[in-house]
Formats: C-alpha cells, structure tokens, sequence
C-alpha cells in the first residue's frame, strides 16, 4: 500500500452507494472492493479503497478492515497476500 490509513470503514460517512464512503479528514471517497474486478478499477483510476480481510482462530472470526490508497499491483494483491506495510 501506498498510503494504509488509521480510519475503519465504519468511522467514515455514508454516502448514496453502499460501497463508498466519505472521509472527512481528507475529504475523498473511499471505495469498498469486493472483487478483484473492483480493484483493478480503483487501480487505473489512483482511488483511496478499503478491503475486509478474515482471520480465523480455532472456531472464532476476526474481521479487519484496511484503507488506504493502493500503490499498484507490485506487492499489493487483494485476494492472495497481503503487504499491509506502507512504503
């Protein structure tokens, strides 16, 4: 990731799209990918996303959202693994 912000999903505004929220500390939208279709998207286009990763520990899940806006697909991928640390 280019850039991984501290916000989660849930601190950010809801707007008309279920997949996009607002942020007020930098005032862009951020787009929720659920796809790797949805990726390559926010990609071409240098958007700010989020993406839900699931951990599981013996029969407990742990859901973590990551925002932040990607550097491309050199060490980013969002359904394989993950490089959370930002460059």
């Amino acid at each position: 990731m280019k850039f991984i912000c501290n916000k989660s999903w849930e601190d950010l505004t809801d707007t008309d799209d279920s997949n996009i929220r607002y942020c007020m500390s930098c005032y862009k939208n951020v787009y929720f990918c659920e796809s790797q279709e949805d990726l390559n998207s926010a990609l071409k286009s240098g958007l700010c996303i989020a993406y839900e990763t699931e951990f599981k520990v013996s029969k407990y899940s742990i859901k973590h959202s990551t925002l932040g806006l990607p550097k491309g697909y050199g060490g980013f991928n969002l359904f394989g693994d993950f490089n959370d640390k930002a460059d």
